[in-house]
């Protein structure tokens, strides 16, 4: 996805890696309201939710500012109570299912 093909010495530009996404949502189906900026902000808020320090989300984001990082800590804190689905899981896994002893 973000590799030239066919020029592999050419620098990744902004506009290459954001029409190759715009390209990979639409063969998905995804709608076009998604964008590099909205996978970004999305990483940074699960970050945040499984408890990464909001000084490591800055330097992988490579903010200079804490404050520019800080918006995530609003984003994120909103749905604290919320459960990912994905978490229950596990949960459903670990219960296994009883077997009669008629079978």
């Amino acid at each position: 996805m973000f590799y030239p093909r066919k020029q592999r010495q050419k620098v990744l530009t902004p506009r290459l890696v954001a029409n190759a996404f715009r390209n990979c949502c639409k063969n998905a189906g995804l709608p076009d309201t998604y964008t590099v900026h909205t996978l970004r902000h999305c990483f940074a808020t699960h970050l945040l939710e499984s408890d990464a320090e909001v000084c490591q989300i800055k330097e992988l984001l490579g903010h200079t500012f804490i404050q520019t990082t800080a918006f995530y800590l609003h984003i994120g804190n909103m749905n604290k109570q919320i459960q990912s689905p994905l978490d229950t899981l596990t949960k459903k896994c670990m219960h296994k299912p009883k077997i009669s002893s008629n079978a």
